[in-house]
Parts: structure tokens; C-alpha cells; sequence
């Protein structure tokens, strides 16, 4: 629109050829009409394009805000991603290490029921294990609140109606 406001408009007015009373005041208003439409946007030409050149600059505006949204929705999802691969490795080790906890119970158990070992170090293997098998319900825990991030980051702003009325 503001483009268009640089450029001369032709109008023309049915209405007043029947209120002319002749012939020559219809051509002469006309003519003004006319003149004073194709020379405004030579007077008012830097002013008709600093508003061009103001709209062109509020788009650009919008356009890079857009553009900032959406790479901040692009590293909150790469984020997200990197978080749940990493949590994963940890849990997979936590697995492997609760896997040599209870081989290393069962050693210790079969030492002491022939009688080679003592009971402390059965306890201390199965408290082992116990630990283990509560830092793995632990990290199963923040995977699923990793994932949780990674999929309001994938939503982009989206949020449940119950958590927009606690908020307020």
C-alpha cells in the first residue's frame, strides 16, 4: 500500500459531469483534478518513500524476530535431543554396571554358602546392587523429563490449558 502511494491515481467522477453546468467547467475541473493527482507525488515524494521505506523496514523487522523464533525453537530441540542421547548412555552404563552387581552378588553368595567367604561381603554386594537398581528407576526418571522437554520444544509454546490457569 505504501508502494502504491508513490504513484500518480486517475479517478474518474460520473457524478460530476451532471452537476456541470457546462462544458468547459467539466474539462477545466477535470483538468485540475487531473494535474493535482499526477503532480502529489512529486511534492509529497520524499515523504511517500520514507513511509515506503519505514514499512519495508517494519517487515524486515518482523521477518528477522520470525527468524529468531524459529532458530531458538531449532537449538531448544537440538538441545533437547543431545540431553536424551546423553541420558541414555548413562543409563545403559548404570545397566551394564547393575549387570557386574549381580554377578558379582551371586560370586560372593556361592563363596559363602561353601563356606570361603563371609557374610559382610554378601550384604555389601547386595546393597550394591539395591543402590544401582535405584540410581537406574533415577535415571529412567530424567530420561522421560528429557523427553518431556524435547517434546514441548517440538510444540513450540504449546501448553495445556490447566498449566496456562496455574500460572495466572
Amino acid at each position: 500500500a505504501a508502494m502504491s502511494n508513490r504513484y500518480p491515481r486517475l479517478s474518474l467522477n460520473a457524478g460530476a459531469s451532471l452537476r456541470s453546468n457546462n462544458f468547459n467547467n467539466l474539462i477545466e475541473k477535470t483538468a485540475w483534478s487531473v494535474a493535482a493527482n499526477m503532480l502529489a507525488p512529486i511534492f509529497y515524494g520524499g515523504r511517500l518513500q520514507a513511509i515506503v521505506d519505514q514499512s519495508m523496514a517494519v517487515k524486515q523487522q518482523l521477518a528477522m524476530s520470525y527468524n529468531l523464533v524459529i532458530l531458538q525453537a531449532i537449538t531448544d530441540i537440538e538441545n533437547a535431543l543431545q540431553r536424551e542421547e546423553i541420558q541414555k548412555q548413562r543409563l545403559k552404563l548404570f545397566r551394564n554396571q547393575l549387570k557386574l552387581a549381580e554377578i558379582t552378588a551371586e560370586r560372593v553368595q556361592f563363596q559363602y554358602y561353601n563356606g570361603s567367604g563371609n557374610y559382610l561381603d554378601v550384604l555389601t554386594a547386595i546393597g550394591e546392587k539395591q543402590q544401582l537398581q535405584r540410581s537406574i528407576i533415577s535415571e529412567k526418571l530424567l530420561l522421560l523429563q528429557h523427553r518431556v522437554s524435547l517434546y514441548r520444544a517440538i510444540a513450540g509454546g504449546i501448553y495445556n490449558q490447566n498449566e496456562v490457569n496455574n500460572e495466572n
